[in-house]
């Protein structure tokens, strides 16, 4: 990510302040004093042999947050005037070097963190080419991980943010059972 991106900070009513932007913040969990950060998250499923797998992405040890960790299939921040959906279609396109398209997303939720407004997206992935790019060296690789062992992995090698966040991963799982995703 350059430096000198500006993010995409919203009030208190989640709404975009329209301020210029915000630099990007010094640490994780750094809250502007404008309002909160804009970051738009996806996570990757497919069915395979009527199994649920989701795709996880291992941070590489080039990148100053979470190195080393795995975290969502791609994700970060919005960018200043960047709507949340063309944010998530960039980020996936930096970070795993896929094209998806804005039709492709369907929303989990959108969550509050104290320093964040988070937009969670899930997309499709089942009968797709698995060939990921990381170029930009944000990721180390991926990793499709069967949803019966979801909550095990999380607690064992997801980056703290994700962990601590039990009702965002919650959330998540409800959304996949809700929208049928499991019964296939």
């Amino acid at each position: 990510m350059p430096k000198k991106e500006l993010w995409q900070t919203y009030s208190a009513q989640g709404l975009p302040v329209m301020d210029g932007g915000f630099p990007a913040p010094p640490q994780e969990g750094f809250a502007s004093p404008n309002g909160v950060f804009g970051i738009a998250t996806i996570w990757f499923f497919r069915h395979v042999d009527n199994k649920l797998e989701i795709l996880w992405q291992k941070r590489s040890q080039f990148v100053s947050h979470n190195a080393g960790f795995w975290d969502a299939s791609a994700g970060g921040h919005i960018n200043y005037e960047e709507s949340p959906t063309v944010a998530t279609v960039r980020e996936c396109r930096e970070e795993i070097g896929t094209i998806i398209q804005p039709e492709e997303l369907l929303f989990v939720a959108n969550v509050d963190t104290g320093s964040s407004l988070r937009w969670d997206y899930c997309v499709d992935w089942t009968g797709k080419d698995d060939h990921f790019d990381f170029s930009d060296q944000e990721v180390e690789e991926v990793k499709w991980v069967p949803f019966a062992k979801f909550d095990d992995f999380c607690e064992k090698c997801a980056k703290n943010s994700i962990k601590e966040d039990k009702i965002r991963i919650e959330t998540l799982k409800r959304w996949l059972e809700l929208h049928g995703h499991l019964a296939k």
